[in-house]
């Protein structure tokens, strides 16, 4: 599923709504304040840190294309990009290859037990990242936060990871854990909680319950 054009042609449909919504267009040359240090999330209650909750990323973390996230798990909208490629990586911490062979929802018996016994067949071949679950700048998708309405076109694979951060270096490095399958028709932001929840039951630290969406997810269009 290659990045379409009217990903980035939506971005204007935003701008539109904010005029809409409160009379004011923005100031871009006022700026913004920078991001907190740490993981960052690319949606309403998708922080790794607080095990989710009805918050929604900073300002400061929305983006509205591909590759413009600026690291891990900021990848938004459902455009999913492959799991290789991208030169990035090595900048922000890498990742630990390979991927485990491993489906999610057995995670746990995956890290106590190890092994692929009772799984199905290996998956296809590509695998993409998760929204909010890419392991680092470029292999995410675009238009943070999430819209509602959001749907996956298409069906494939995804590879989800864990995030560590090194205490002495500060480098957040990417843990493969499981894969995921999504369907044609998901509701991106459902598959994207999938994924996170996935990576708390890993932590051992389950996540909160799935937020209804925000007003702002709930005005914002599909980006195509």
């Amino acid at each position: 599923m290659l990045f379409p054009y009217p990903s980035m042609a939506g971005s204007g449909d935003r701008m539109a709504i904010a005029w809409a919504v409160t009379g004011l267009s923005p100031n871009l040359s006022l700026g913004i304040d920078p991001p907190p240090p740490g993981l960052k999330h690319s949606c309403q209650g998708l922080d790794f840190d607080t095990r989710g909750g009805n918050d929604c990323a900073q300002v400061s973390i929305f983006h509205t294309c591909k590759g413009s996230n600026n690291c891990h798990a900021q990848g938004g909208c459902g455009f999913v990009q492959v799991t290789t490629g991208g030169g990035n990586c090595s900048n922000s911490g890498g990742a630990k290859s390979p991927a485990p062979a491993g489906n999610c929802g057995s995670v746990l018996a995956t890290r106590k037990f190890g092994g692929t016994c009772g799984w199905p067949p290996p998956p296809p071949s590509t695998f993409y990242s998760a929204p909010s679950d890419n392991k680092c700048s470029t292999l995410g998708g675009c238009a943070v936060p999430i819209s509602a309405s959001q749907l996956y076109p298409s069906q494939g694979m995804m590879q989800i990871f864990d995030f560590e951060t090194d205490p002495t270096t500060k480098d957040i490095t990417s843990d493969p854990i499981c894969r995921m399958r999504y369907n044609v028709g998901d509701l991106v932001h459902n598959v994207a909680y999938k994924a996170f929840a996935e990576v708390m039951e890993y932590r051992q630290t389950p996540a909160k319950d799935n937020p209804p969406p925000s007003d702002l997810r709930l005005a914002f269009p599909p980006s195509t």
